[in-house]
């Protein structure tokens, strides 16, 4: 991301996430296939924030995986959407094929519960300092105790 920008205008190109976007892909009707060669033309001009879902909510059909190495390439950041992948498909991600510079997930696909709506962000630890150093909000860790566990540290028995 570009100091001089704030954090919202950093994210040139931003897929997937609609309340952000300034540059997105096209996509050809009826079978809402990414229109690539204006998504490549799109990639090759400016670098920002890269955002794409490994899958659409909408058609489940799944994204190539190469978006995101031609991002990276050409000085993209890039965040990958897994919110729609269950617990067994996020076992089998392969992070380290294609090292994303953040991961967005949703604890009801993987747990498949939905604790207050709860999603988790993972930003990669060589880009942690850049990303958070000029940040204003508090970061922490936040531990999440399974119910028995915690009735047990209590002392008291579960409902």
């Amino acid at each position: 991301m570009r100091k001089s920008e704030s954090n919202h205008s950093s994210c040139s190109y931003v897929f997937g996430i609609n309340f952000m976007l300034d540059m997105s892909a096209c996509f050809a009707w009826p079978n809402l296939q990414i229109q690539t060669e204006k998504l490549r033309k799109k990639i090759m001009k400016k670098g920002g924030l890269f955002v794409t879902p490994l899958q659409s909510n909408v058609t489940r059909s799944r994204y190539s995986y190469t978006w995101m190495s031609l991002a990276q390439e050409n000085g993209w950041q890039v965040l990958l959407d897994a919110i729609a992948l269950g617990a067994k498909e996020m076992e089998t991600l392969g992070l380290s094929l294609f090292d994303p510079d953040f991961l967005i997930c949703s604890f009801f696909r993987v747990f498949c519960e939905n604790p207050l709506g709860f999603c988790y962000l993972f930003i990669k630890k060589s880009i942690s300092s850049s990303v958070l150093k000029d940040s204003t909000t508090n970061v922490g860790i936040v531990s999440l105790v399974p119910l028995l566990k915690l009735e047990a540290l209590k002392g008291k028995a579960p409902l």
